[in-house]
């Protein structure tokens, strides 16, 4: 793995920006479980078939899983995880703006995919990382994680709420596109 920043001079906060940025990213798998039933009510999709939008998403991260994160081992990560947060940012705004069910499944399944740059992220961070602190870069970034797993759920019926489901998209696609920058 190539590593430009040597590893005892770290900015300060690494850790936590990591953390927050691996939580955000997975966040994006979560958003649309308590608000199935508002998406699929605009988009037309019968109730008892909504779950496939969820179930899309999971199908998309398993799909990266397989063939996306074992390309770290071949490929400079950082560039890899920004390539695969590409297409979390363009399944957001395609999941914000579509009126296709169609097209919004499809979005869904990309959302996931798009999602796997967190299991690329980590590694690197281990990497970037004194030796000594490696374990504990590991265990603050899973926080994150996790961190982003519990607060999605929330944080998405609470934009929803006010804003209408399209806004948690549109908040999604926006975090990505910061990550990027």
């Amino acid at each position: 793995m190539n590593v430009s920043v040597p590893k005892d001079r770290l900015p300060a906060g690494f850790e936590f920006a990591v953390a927050c940025v691996c939580g955000a990213i997975v966040a994006n798998l979560y958003f649309a479980q308590p608000i199935v039933g508002e998406i699929a009510g605009t988009l037309g999709l019968a109730p008892e078939g909504a779950g496939i939008i969820v179930t899309l998403a999971q199908l998309g991260y398993c799909l990266g899983l397989l063939l996306l994160v074992p390309l770290a081992d071949a490929l400079e990560n950082r560039r890899l995880a920004l390539a695969v947060l590409v297409v979390g940012f363009a399944a957001s705004i395609t999941m914000a703006l579509t009126t296709s069910p169609t097209l919004f499944l499809i979005a869904c399944f990309c959302i996931g995919v798009g999602s796997v740059s967190v299991q690329i992220l980590l590694p690197y961070a281990a990497a970037l990382s004194d030796p000594k602190r490696q374990g504990l870069m590991v265990g603050r970034v899973m926080a994150g994680i996790l961190t982003g797993i519990m607060l999605s759920r929330p944080l998405s019926s609470l934009i929803t709420g006010p804003f209408g489901w399209r806004s948690v998209f549109f908040v999604s696609a926006a975090i990505c596109l910061v990550l990027l920058c």
